[in-house]
């Protein structure tokens, strides 16, 4: 854990405590710093020994919200050269090839007024040794071409790169929203190209996917080339160090138990981490007592205040499939987010479901009634919030959304999956809110 130095939340005033929370939690941008990375030593010790390798690039890939960006980032600055900044480049949806090549470029010859002048002493002009007369006019006028060929795309890099700093490293996020398989093989080819020429350029990818075939087709000649970092979601223990890195530079006691549900309710996900941590300190800093100790209505604030301020597309998607005549869907949800399986039985999920209409006080959904709802659940009015790989087994189309589901779980005072999986340190079930209020 990093050394901070600690005071008490009642003695700091509300921009020091405004810049204590944005040192720690995040839950809107990404990490770049690796004290604050929790639980990715090993993928970033991973990335650190593909980065070594010559012509040896990476790709950081897993579910929506488990860190990625972050991971990616925080890598990137760790293996930059000193002269420069890493390039951040974000994929557009149904971004081509020759669009990202040049959006790379830009931001590696990004504001600099020896662009001409370089150009020149580069030996580009009248068919130079590597870029075309056009390309090199067209820089010369200080506007990036878009290539037209993969050859012309490892020319552009190589020179832009050799304009940014003496070992570039590129990022290159959301990777997924390249969904044309021309554009993924050309992509491919460009990746080994810059490998086989030695283009001094680290690349470092990401994207959503279970394996590399997710998000670059069937071009498995340059998979060589890629360093495959898959991130998991995160344990409870590094779930828990989040926040209670928080805590500490802040001065605030906060128990175990408090922690562990917290991580139980993000269920890997760093962002609900941080999104609580942030709303449980702003409950603390706001209460007239200024306490440092955190307690049962400080955290059932926090959750609420969680709720409402998660991510929009998040709220989107549970919303579009629970907004009908009753809240049965709403608790199938919870059901199958009971656990920390992402892929489920419905049988399984029938006896989440039994375990919750407990926990309200209301009767069991008859199990025609259930599987109606599952089923209606994959369809387009309810926004095809689940899947089905196999018959019988439901996930969340978005596994992400799970932790949501969790979160309002929680506030409902339902609590889901007593022993959860990443519980490995055996902690007391969570009691219901209003118990701790």
């Amino acid at each position: 854990m990093e050394m901070v130095n600690t005071c008490s939340i009642a003695q700091v005033n509300e921009d020091e405590f405004i810049s204590t929370l944005n040192r720690f939690l995040l839950p809107s941008s990404p990490i770049r710093r690796e004290e604050l990375l929790r639980g990715r030593g090993t993928q970033l010790d991973d990335i650190k020994k593909a980065l070594a390798c010559s012509g040896r690039h990476v790709f950081v890939h897993g579910d929506r919200g488990v860190g990625k960006t972050s991971v990616a980032q925080t890598a990137a600055y760790l293996y930059q050269s000193t002269d420069g900044d890493p390039v951040l480049v974000g994929c557009d949806a149904g971004m081509s090839f020759y669009t990202l090549a040049k959006s790379i470029a830009d931001n590696l010859v990004k504001s600099d007024p020896t662009l001409k002048k370089r150009v020149s002493s580069y030996g580009a002009k009248a068919g130079g040794k590597y870029l075309s007369v056009e390309m090199a006019t067209s820089l010369e006028k200080g506007e990036v071409p878009t290539p037209t060929s993969v050859d012309a795309a490892v020319a552009l890099i190589r020179f832009a790169a050799s304009a940014h700093s003496r070992s570039p490293v590129v990022v290159v996020d959301e990777f997924e929203r390249m969904t044309s398989l021309e554009d993924k093989a050309l992509f491919g080819d460009f990746v080994k190209q810059i490998s086989d020429q030695s283009v001094p350029i680290k690349l470092i990818l990401c994207g959503v996917g279970e394996s590399l075939t997710d998000l670059l087709g069937e071009h498995e000649s340059c998979f060589r080339y890629l360093a495959s970092i898959f991130l998991p979601r995160l344990g409870i223990t590094p779930l828990m160090e989040i926040v209670e890195a928080a805590a500490v530079a802040l001065g605030v006691e906060i128990d175990d138990y408090f922690l562990r549900r917290m991580a139980m309710i993000s269920d890997g996900f760093p962002h609900y981490i941080h999104l609580i941590g942030i709303e449980l300190f702003w409950s603390l800093f706001n209460d007239e007592d200024v306490p440092t100790k955190v307690a049962g209505k400080h955290f059932g604030k926090a959750i609420n205040e969680a709720v409402n301020n998660v991510e929009p597309h998040l709220k989107k998607i549970y919303e579009q499939a629970t907004q009908k005549y009753n809240d049965d869907y709403e608790y199938v949800l919870w059901a199958l987010a009971y656990h920390s399986d992402p892929e489920r039985r419905s049988t399984e999920v029938y006896e989440s479901l039994g375990e919750i209409m407990e926990q309200l006080g209301l009767p069991q959904l008859d199990r025609g009634k259930f599987n109606n709802r599952m089923n209606m659940l994959k369809r387009k009015a309810h926004g095809e919030i689940l899947t089905g790989s196999r018959t019988g087994w439901y996930r969340f189309r978005e596994p992400v959304v799970r932790g949501y589901c969790r979160l309002r779980a929680d506030r409902a005072g339902v609590v889901l999956d007593r022993s959860h999986a990443f519980d490995s340190a055996g902690a007391l079930p969570p009691p219901r809110l209003k118990q701790l209020e």
